[in-house]
């Protein structure tokens, strides 16, 4: 079974490092711009690939995930005290 903190722990830890590995070299990548096209809209998209990073999935919409998850502990915890 998937807890929160099983899901956090793989958007906050594992897909940031997996993101950092698997990033591409700066050198060849300029290399490879100043090569191209002088099209500034190609030289833009072509750098959002060296630049791009991750966003947390659960923190998308507002972290409306963070937000059910603690609804339902929070919903748990006074429920067990009646």
């Amino acid at each position: 079974m998937l807890t929160n903190s099983d899901t956090d722990s793989f958007d906050f830890v594992i897909v940031p490092i997996w993101f950092g590995i698997n990033r591409p070299e700066y050198q060849p990548f300029v290399e490879q711009l100043m090569t191209m096209d002088q099209n500034p809209m190609l030289q833009i998209e072509f750098m959002k690939k060296l630049t791009d990073h991750h966003n947390p999935y659960t923190l998308q919409m507002g972290g409306l995930f963070h937000i059910a998850f603690g609804a339902i502990i929070t919903g748990n915890a006074f429920g067990s005290k009646l």
